[in-house]
């Protein structure tokens, strides 16, 4: 049977080699955090990659400048368009006068 010092002395041991083992863990664990971000992030990047090659597959429409510019010219402000204003503009000014 053992004696009460050499069963102290295991137990140091023993408590010794958790601690050890408690550091390798969480260093392992730091370390994994950091590659599962690091997957993540490049996860995020091939879909926002992916989903540019859908869309380019989907709308693969050259469209001419020409209707651009009709599209620009139809949606621009009222204020670029010949000098007209917005009704509210209009409802102040008359207010204002």
């Amino acid at each position: 049977m053992q004696s009460i010092d050499s069963l102290r002395e295991l137990n140091h041991k023993l408590l010794a080699e958790i601690s050890e083992l408690r550091k390798k863990n969480a260093k392992l664990r730091a370390e994994l955090k950091s590659r599962i971000k690091e997957v993540r992030n490049w996860n995020k990047i091939e879909q926002d990659s992916e989903h540019q090659r859908e869309c380019d597959n989907i709308f693969p429409v050259d469209i001419p400048n020409s209707i651009i510019d009709q599209y620009n010219n139809v949606n621009s402000p009222p204020s670029t368009m010949s000098g007209l204003k917005l009704l509210v503009d209009r409802k102040m000014d008359a207010f204002l006068d």
